[in-house]
């Protein structure tokens, strides 16, 4: 049996099924490496049958390639991030909108974003302020035990324990959502500023964030330092409320296309859409 094995092995050899280096590369990879080919060609013909006459045309050569690689980084990092797959995120999906939305409704009254700790450090610059928007705190009434104190219950998200409320509502405390960019040209970088209304100044010209830097809290956010040294939990909460929100309304639009494909495919509801169209067509 193993010689008959081995020489089904030598007549049959199985075929290597591995991807090859090529078939590996996304389709802007293949893009980004022909259109890098094509130049090295362009230069080595200009070289070799053009000819070059000066300093000044080599230097321009040069200049034009370096300007056309940059230009196909950008394109490729543009095509993998939009041809990419991805699944649907509540948290990013509401990020998104607040982000639109501050964009969108940004007073023009507006200009840079500073940070000023103390009177004994120098206030530095965040960037220009490119959109602004009020949230508001989630509160509700807190659910009391036997004794009038406040009930906790064990977080599933937190290694504490957490407050218990009942009729959540929008609170007149909120967060000031400041996004602001830094940079040149196309290097420009965004940030997302989230800052309790006490601790950044009037929403009027320059706004000036009563802290010495902000600190990152999540994937998207970043907060005043004091702030997430005072209450954090209060912070964390908050997130977790939102995204709450967020999955609850995702829910409804599934269970609001479930309903309609269920009833799409309901047999009786099939034999009355027929019905009234063979109705119209006679009429």
């Amino acid at each position: 049996m193993a010689e008959e094995q081995k020489i089904q092995e030598v007549q049959n050899p199985q075929k290597d099924t591995s991807p090859t280096f090529w078939e590996k590369l996304s389709i802007w990879q293949k893009v980004i490496i022909g259109v890098i080919l094509l130049t090295f060609i362009f230069i080595a013909w200009t070289f070799l049958f053009g000819g070059v006459n000066s300093i000044f045309e080599l230097a321009f050569i040069v200049l034009l390639t370096i300007v056309l690689f940059i230009i196909l980084y950008f394109i490729t990092i543009a095509g993998e991030l939009i041809f990419r797959s991805s699944y649907y995120s509540p948290k990013e999906d509401y990020f998104t909108k607040l982000s639109n939305m501050a964009i969108d409704y940004c007073p023009d009254n507006l200009n840079k974003v500073w940070f000023q700790g103390s009177t004994q450090k120098r206030a530095v610059v965040g960037g220009k302020i490119i959109g602004c928007l009020g949230i508001p705190y989630l509160i509700g009434e807190p659910i009391l035990d036997e004794k009038g104190m406040q009930k906790y219950t064990k977080s599933e998200f937190l290694d504490t324990k957490v407050p218990v409320f009942q009729k959540i509502n929008y609170g007149n405390e909120g967060d000031t959502l400041i996004i602001y960019q830094k940079g040149w040209f196309i290097f420009k970088k965004k940030h997302y500023l989230r800052c309790n209304m006490e601790l950044h100044s009037e929403l009027h010209g320059d706004v000036v964030i009563y802290d010495i830097n902000p600190v990152p809290y999540g994937k998207f956010f970043e907060y005043p330092f004091k702030q997430v040294q005072r209450n954090p939990q209060r912070i964390m909460l908050q997130s977790q409320l939102e995204v709450i929100l967020a999955t609850h309304e995702h829910q409804g639009d599934l269970i609001s296309q479930s309903a309609d494909a269920g009833i799409y495919y309901n047999p009786y509801f099939k034999m009355v859409k027929e019905s009234n169209a063979e109705i119209s067509r006679d009429g």
